[in-house]
């Protein structure tokens, strides 16, 4: 497990290096590829964080997010919308175990990431460097 992490840390300095922009933050790859195995899952996650993204937007209208600021209210938000899914989503029979989005933080890293680099490009490298990720940890670890 930890080797996976090593690993989509190298890969999304890597993308970040090669291409100019950030994956997410540089721990976000090596969760995503826990996920790839349930598209469900990584598909939740990234629409949480683009959810968060469009709150964070609306939120600079009448607040002054920056920065720090900016970023925790994102993580919080992120935070937020995963715990309302989490509690919801079994309920209505569609993720019995409450597994649907990775991680409490990722899909704020993520949102803070989109508002600093738009959405296109950050989803790009984010795609690019769990790709890789996974490509390492196969190659280097068989799973």
């Amino acid at each position: 497990m930890v080797t996976l992490f090593v690993l989509g840390i190298v890969a999304a300095l890597l993308v970040d290096e090669l291409t100019g922009y950030s994956p997410g933050g540089i721990i976000v790859p090596a969760f995503l590829v826990l996920t790839l195995h349930v598209p469900t899952q990584f598909l939740l996650t990234i629409g949480v964080a683009i959810v968060a993204f469009w709150v964070g937007l609306l939120a600079q209208s009448w607040m002054l997010l920056y920065g720090r600021r900016r970023f925790a209210f994102l993580i919080l938000t992120g935070l937020i919308l995963k715990m309302a899914l989490d509690s919801w989503l079994p309920l209505v029979g569609v993720f019995p175990f409450g597994l649907a989005i990775v991680g409490y933080v990722i899909p704020g890293v993520l949102a803070d990431n989109i508002i600093r680099q738009g959405i296109w490009p950050t989803l790009a490298s984010m795609l690019l460097a769990t790709a890789l990720a996974r490509l390492l940890t196969l190659g280097i670890l068989g799973w």
